[in-house]
């Protein structure tokens, strides 16, 4: 993690890969979680992704509730998604389908041709509003491909 709280994935730069985060959240009401990827000058293109000029594709997102046990894994639906640009073929909506689901569809998940260069931001909606408490955390997985 990078000094101003970014994180830059460094290093061989695989085709596909599920990339993990875990971080504590403030207790209150949370109804959404948002995504931001930022440019970078080690990038191509500055990204935010590492594909073909700074493009990826998010192929699906997952989070789950994170207990105060710092064990107890509570899955989190998540109802809708909008992002800030959407590549024709690529809506956000897409990264919320399971890889079974994907694959009958053919959907891709997201991507962000003609916004690369820039940050770009997706908002995920839960299904319900979640009263956090204090030292509860969460951990969000998604499926990147570069």
């Amino acid at each position: 993690m990078r000094e101003d709280g970014r994180i830059l994935l460094e290093g061989t730069v695989p085709e596909q890969t599920t990339i993990t985060l875990e971080a504590g959240i403030l207790p209150g009401r949370i109804h959404a979680l948002m995504l931001e990827t930022v440019p970078d000058d080690t990038l191509p293109n500055h990204g935010p992704g590492t594909g073909d000029g700074g493009n990826f594709v998010l192929s699906h997102i997952g989070v789950a509730l994170i207990g105060k046990d710092g064990k107890t894994e509570t899955p989190l639906e998540i109802s809708g998604a909008e992002a800030s640009i959407e590549q024709q073929g690529f809506p956000v909506t897409n990264s919320l389908k399971t890889a079974k689901d994907a694959r009958k569809d053919g959907s891709r998940g997201w991507a962000i041709a003609g916004g690369t260069g820039m940050a770009q931001t997706a908002i995920f909606y839960l299904n319900s509003t979640l009263e956090v408490s204090t030292g509860a955390g969460f951990v969000l997985h998604w499926n990147v491909k570069m």
